[in-house]
């Protein structure tokens, strides 16, 4: 929900005809979408239901903010291909990024329900230790989860970020 203000917001900036190059506190804004440096009137192609996070960083020193927003497209193949990479399991459970509908993902013994894929791409080498795959039954008995398939149950180092 709050990636929707987020974006609402960016939108408003760009609809008030701000300049790109200054804000308010005479910071010039660089946009990135998906790791690519963008003008900001690409903002304008996403709906917010598209946008997965939205990350911003100021560099006092060079006056510059950086916008960063990352669609769920993305992050879905960001952390389809890590997981693919780990687990020929996987890569056989989940052929294709966009093929996991039927999976519930489970990480540190908490289940996963909406907007995951921030969660999920943000695991990597540091944080991962293993992954396991649970059937349907199982999925039932051990977390009441009948509307799926396969689990993907995933142990990593302390939190990742919800």
């Amino acid at each position: 929900m709050i990636r929707y203000f987020l974006l609402l917001g960016l939108f408003s900036v760009c609809a008030c005809g701000q300049t790109e190059k200054t804000n308010n506190d005479n910071y010039k804004k660089v946009f990135f979408i998906d790791s690519v440096e963008v003008e900001k009137s690409a903002l304008k192609k996403y709906d917010p239901s598209e946008i997965s996070s939205i990350s911003e960083l100021k560099i006092e020193k060079d006056r510059v903010e950086l916008i960063y927003i990352e669609t769920i497209k993305f992050q879905k193949y960001r952390y389809w291909k890590y997981l693919s990479e780990k687990s020929e399991e996987y890569l056989k459970l989940v052929p294709n990024y966009n093929e996991d509908s039927y999976v519930q993902y489970i990480i540190n013994g908490k289940v996963l329900k909406r907007d995951f894929e921030s969660t999920l791409s943000s695991i990597d080498d540091v944080t991962f230790l293993d992954i396991k795959f649970i059937d349907r039954e199982t999925l039932k008995n051990d977390y009441n989860i009948s509307d799926k398939s396969n689990g993907v149950v995933i142990r990593t180092i302390g939190s990742v970020p919800n």
